[in-house]
C-alpha cells in the first residue's frame, strides 16, 4: 500500500506547482487534511497556492453561481503554469517500480531491497550532472535531447565521479557493483522490470484469463465458482472482462498473450502442475516451501512469479497443501481496494479470527525475482 501513501511521495512535486483548495466546513474531508499538505510543502520549499473558502463545505458553488471546480483564483493559477520537460533539478521517490520508475530523464531502473522506497536526486549544470541515490541498484539518465547539456557531460553518482567525459545526445545507465557505482547496465539473466516486477495485483493490471482446475473433482465446482466470483469483482471494481476457463482449455495462444491467474495447486489445476518445479512456492508431502525454508503444513498461498511458460507474462497463483487449505487461498482479496497484498504471502486457518496475525510469510521478490532475506518476513 505504500505507493499509494501520497504524504510519503510528496517529494515527487518538486516541479509540479500545486494549488489546493479547500471548503472551511467541508464535513467529507477535514480541512487539516489540505493544512497539512500546505505545511508539508512549505517545510519542503515547494511552490503551492493554499485558499481555503469560509462556511463552504466539500463541494460549493459561490453567490453568482459559480461551482467550486471553476474557482477563479484556480483558473487564473492553471492559465499561467507551463510545464518544464527537463528541468535541472529532479527528486524522485518511489516504492513500487512498476507502477512508477521515471521523473523527467532519471530512470530508477532496479532497487536494491524490493519492498522499500527508492530515492534519487539529481542537479544538472552545463556539463556536470551530480546524482544521490538511496537503495537504488541501476539507474539511467535519459540525455537525448535536454536542452541543458553542452557536448559532452560529466556523471558524479553519491560523490564519486562515475563518468569523467561523454558525448551527447545519449542514454547513461550506472549499476552498483562491490567497488561502487559502475557505467552500463548489470547482468543478470532475469530482473524485474516495470512490466514484470509485482506485486500480486499486477497480474491483472494486464489482460489476464482465470483458469480453475479440474483435476480434484472434489475441489472443481469451488475452484470454478471462484474464478466466476474474481471476474464479477472485476467487473465491478475494474470495469473490464475478463475470461472464466477450465485448465483442460488454456492454449497456446492464451499463454503467450495474457497472464494466468491460476486456482489450485499441482494436484488441482494441470497447468500450475506443468510449471511447478519451476516456481518459488511448492507442495510437497503435505507441506509447503519457499525456496529452502520449509513453512509447515496446512497452509495457503497465493503468489505472482513470471510465467515459466512465457517469462514475458506473470502468473497469480492461489492454491494450499490440501483441499480445504486451497479453499482457503481465496482468503484474501487482491483487486479491491486496500488489498495491500505484496508478491507473496502464506498463511493458515487462524486469519479467518485473526487477519494479518495468521500469515506464516510474506513479502517481495528481490530484483531478480529471488528469494531475499531482507524482503519478506517469516514467522518464528
Amino acid at each position: 500500500m505504500r505507493p499509494d501513501n501520497v504524504p510519503a511521495m510528496l517529494v515527487n512535486a518538486l516541479d509540479l506547482p500545486l494549488f489546493i483548495l479547500h471548503g472551511g466546513s467541508d464535513d467529507n474531508v477535514p480541512t487539516y487534511h489540505g493544512r497539512n499538505f500546505a505545511e508539508w510543502l512549505r517545510e519542503m520549499g515547494y511552490r503551492f497556492t493554499y485558499k481555503e473558502v469560509p462556511n463552504q463545505p466539500h463541494w460549493w458553488s459561490y453567490e453568482n453561481g459559480l461551482s467550486c471546480l471553476d474557482d477563479t483564483d484556480l483558473m487564473s493559477f492553471l492559465k499561467t503554469q507551463r510545464r518544464d520537460p527537463g528541468p535541472r533539478h529532479i527528486r524522485f521517490r518511489t516504492a513500487d517500480l512498476g507502477q512508477s520508475s521515471q521523473s523527467y530523464w532519471a530512470t530508477i531502473e532496479r532497487a536494491r531491497i524490493v519492498g522499500r522506497d527508492a530515492d534519487i536526486e539529481a542537479w544538472a549544470s552545463d556539463s556536470l550532472i551530480s546524482v544521490r541515490t538511496t537503495n537504488v541498484d541501476q539507474f539511467s539518465l535519459d540525455l537525448d535531447g535536454t536542452p541543458f547539456f553542452s557536448g559532452t557531460v560529466a556523471v558524479d553518482v553519491d560523490g564519486v565521479r562515475a563518468i569523467s567525459k561523454h558525448g551527447l545526445p545519449g542514454r547513461l545507465t550506472f549499476h552498483t557493483t562491490k567497488k561502487g557505482w559502475a557505467a552500463g547496465p548489470a547482468r543478470a539473466a532475469r530482473t524485474k522490470t516495470p512490466d514484470l516486477y509485482g506485486p500480486a495485483k499486477q497480474a491483472m493490471m494486464k489482460p489476464f484469463l482465470l483458469v480453475y482446475g479440474t483435476s480434484n473433482s472434489e475441489l472443481t465446482p469451488f475452484l470454478r465458482h471462484s474464478a466466476t466470483q474474481e471476474g464479477l469483482r472485476w467487473w465491478l471494481v475494474g470495469n473490464g472482462l475478463a475470461r472464466v476457463l477450465p485448465d483442460t482449455e488454456v492454449k497456446q495462444a492464451d499463454i503467450a498473450h495474457e497472464n494466468l491467474v491460476l486456482y489450485g495447486g499441482p494436484a488441482d489445476n494441470s497447468v500450475t502442475r506443468r510449471i511447478a518445479d519451476r516456481l518459488p512456492i511448492h507442495v510437497k508431502g503435505g507441506r509447503m516451501s519457499l525456496g529452502s525454508y520449509d513453512l509447515g503444513d496446512n497452509l495457503a498461498a497465493m503468489f505472482v512469479y513470471p510465467n515459466p511458460l512465457n517469462p514475458n507474462r506473470l502468473v497469480l497463483i492461489r492454491m494450499g497443501t490440501d483441499t480445504d487449505d486451497t479453499r482457503l487461498s481465496l482468503f484474501w482479496g487482491v483487486a479491491s481496494s486496500g488489498a495491500g497484498i505484496p508478491d507473496f504471502m502464506v498463511f493458515d486457518r487462524s486469519v479467518r479470527l485473526y487477519g494479518w496475525a495468521g500469515v506464516r510469510a510474506a513479502g517481495f521478490f528481490g530484483p531478480d525475482w529471488n528469494i531475499d532475506p531482507a524482503s519478506m518476513y517469516i514467522k518464528e
